[in-house]
């Protein structure tokens, strides 16, 4: 979590950003959205994501990780899922945080699942922070 100055720091960049129409780019939008959700406000960062005109591989990751960080489980599996139906291809990023999602939550056979998924599906090999997730499911 950040500090409360920290916050509104990070508020009067979007808010400087978004007068002089930075915020639509998808990087400026990213790191407020993950600035957001490093502060504890995974809603205002949902807000920006929601609002992208568009989004690539890490706005995806930086939304999916923000609902992990804050053991919001089934927020992060079900955008997971819209990334997939949005024709997005995850990375091993995408997977570390949906598979840390699964981990706080408990969700054993949901991690397992997405496991073997990245594995099988999406030609992921698995790395030391995957083990690490599964290993605590």
């Amino acid at each position: 979590m950040c500090s409360r100055r920290a916050l509104e720091l990070g508020r009067w960049i979007h808010d400087y950003v978004r007068k002089i129409g930075l915020d639509s780019l998808v990087k400026v939008s990213t790191a407020l959205m993950d600035m957001y959700a490093k502060c504890g406000r995974v809603r205002d960062g949902r807000k920006i994501f929601d609002a992208m005109p568009s989004r690539n591989v890490v706005s995806w990751n930086a939304m999916i990780g923000g609902y992990a960080m804050h053991g919001e489980a089934a927020s992060a599996v079900q955008l997971f899922q819209s990334m997939l139906k949005c024709k997005q291809k995850p990375d091993m990023v995408t997977f570390t945080c949906v598979l840390a999602a699964c981990s706080q939550a408990g969700l054993t056979e949901e991690g397992r699942h997405y496991f073997n998924e990245m594995q099988k599906e999406h030609g992921i090999s698995p790395r030391m922070e995957h083990y690490a997730c599964m290993a605590t499911l």
